[in-house]
């Protein structure tokens, strides 16, 4: 990628193709915040019981991180919360995917 871009510029297209094929209907959204060295990522789910689809956003962090060597830690959290209420008030400092509910 340009070196151009700000960090959350690359961050976005990287997950963009992380998530091609990926992003499972419970996905509500992912918002992150990068303070460096940590970056933390909360991803909200409109059902409980969501250990599959938190395996595969494994697999897209881990795909994700091993093009950002300034990420020395991670902080994540899957957070259900049902579709009746917003989750547009638990935004941390960027969106990287809001379903438009």
């Amino acid at each position: 990628m340009a070196n151009n871009l700000s960090f959350i510029d690359r961050l976005q297209l990287s997950f963009d193709f992380a998530l091609i094929g990926r992003i499972p209907k419970s996905l509500r959204g992912i918002t992150v915040d990068w303070q460096e060295p940590l970056l933390t990522v909360h991803f909200f789910f409109d059902r409980e019981g969501i250990d599959e689809e938190a395996e595969t956003m494994d697999e897209v962090l881990t795909e994700i991180i091993s093009h950002f060597p300034e990420i020395m830690k991670l902080d994540t959290e899957y957070k259900y919360i049902d579709s009746s209420n917003s989750i547009r008030d638990y935004k941390l400092k960027w969106w990287i995917f809001l379903r438009g509910d």
